[in-house]
């Protein structure tokens, strides 16, 4: 994990990403979940420094999303 002033970089990401979904209207798997995050971590963490978030759950459910509001 990275740590900055604001918290961890994967926490940080994960409401970034959660918070673009309930703003845009949007429906969020846990898989679109993962997959946006490390994105977002991509974005944010130096190449040598970067890692890919591991989520995990009933790997049957990754795909149906989960609700997510305002």
């Amino acid at each position: 994990a990275i740590a900055t002033p604001e918290g961890s970089v994967f926490t940080n990401a994960l409401i970034q990403v959660i918070e673009q979904a309930a703003s845009d209207g949007r429906e969020l798997s846990l898989g679109g979940l993962a997959e946006r995050s490390s994105a977002e971590v991509a974005m944010r963490v130096p190449k040598e420094r970067r890692f890919n978030p591991q989520l995990s759950g009933n790997i049957e459910r990754a795909d149906r999303y989960m609700i997510v509001s305002k």
